[in-house]
C-alpha cells in the first residue's frame, strides 16, 4: 500500500532498486560498463527525487528567514548559514585574542619593571650612597681633629 508524503505517492517499504553486473547486457540501463539497472522497480527513487524537487514552505528558523524552496535549496540554505556562523565566530575569536594580546601587553608596559632604567637608578643610587659614606668620613674626621685640638 502507498503512503502519501507532502503530497506525493511513496511506495511500500521493501520495494527495490536492483544494481546488477552482468557484462552481457551491453548498453541496456547501462549506466557505466558491468553495472547495470533492472528495471525491477524505480518509485522510491522517483518519489525521493520529487519530495526532494518539491517546493515547501520552511517556518524561520535560526539564522534563517522563512522561505518557500526545495528541500536541496533549503537544506544549501542551512549549510552555507552554519559555515557563515563558524566563520565568525573564529573572526571573533581571533579578534578576542588580538585584543587579549594588547591588554596583556599594556599591563605588563604600566606594572612591569624595566630592567636596563632599574640598573641605572641603581648605579646611581650606589654612587650616591659611596659619595655620602666619603662625605660622613670626612665630617668624622674633622670632628675627631677639633675635638683633639679642644
Amino acid at each position: 500500500e502507498r503512503a502519501e508524503v507532502h503530497g506525493l505517492s511513496v511506495p511500500p517499504a521493501g520495494a527495490a532498486l536492483v544494481i546488477s553486473c552482468s557484462p552481457t547486457m551491453g548498453g541496456q540501463g547501462c549506466h557505466r560498463p558491468n553495472v547495470c539497472m533492472d528495471s525491477v522497480d524505480n518509485r522510491g527513487a522517483v518519489a525521493l527525487h520529487q519530495t526532494a524537487s518539491a517546493a515547501v514552505t520552511f517556518a524561520a528558523a535560526g539564522g534563517l528567514a522563512a522561505v518557500s524552496s526545495t528541500l536541496f535549496d533549503y537544506a544549501g540554505s542551512v549549510i552555507s548559514d552554519i559555515a557563515n556562523s563558524g566563520a565568525i565566530a573564529e573572526q571573533l575569536g581571533m579578534d578576542r585574542d588580538a585584543y587579549r594580546d594588547e591588554i596583556k601587553a599594556r599591563v605588563s608596559d604600566l606594572s612591569g619593571v624595566n630592567v636596563d632604567e632599574e640598573m641605572a637608578n641603581l648605579l646611581l643610587f650606589q654612587n650616591a650612597f659611596a659619595a655620602a659614606a666619603r662625605i660622613i668620613a670626612a665630617v668624622q674626621e674633622m670632628f675627631d681633629d677639633l675635638l683633639r685640638v679642644v
